[in-house]
């Protein structure tokens, strides 16, 4: 979702969101409001941390596929 978006949600001018989203911490009558757009506890957004989002996406992907490095011999290409 844009800032554009998000603005038009809540109801303000999007370089008052843009404001918003530089602050470090968010009124909770604004955090509310977000919340509510995006439909997720105010909650998960004051407790968000980058490490929390790291580890989620680790559960995710045990395999660790996203990490997986594949090395290619370019003499065993097939050309078809």
């Amino acid at each position: 979702m844009t800032q554009k978006e998000m603005a038009d949600k809540l109801k303000i001018a999007q370089p008052v969101y843009s404001k918003i989203e530089q602050k470090a911490k968010v009124d909770d009558e604004i955090l509310q409001r977000i919340s509510d757009v995006l439909n997720i506890p105010a909650e998960v957004i004051k407790n968000f941390t980058e490490e929390a989002i790291i580890n989620n996406i680790n559960c995710h992907f045990a395999d660790n596929a996203i990490n997986t490095v594949y090395n290619v011999n370019p003499n065993e290409k097939l050309i078809y």
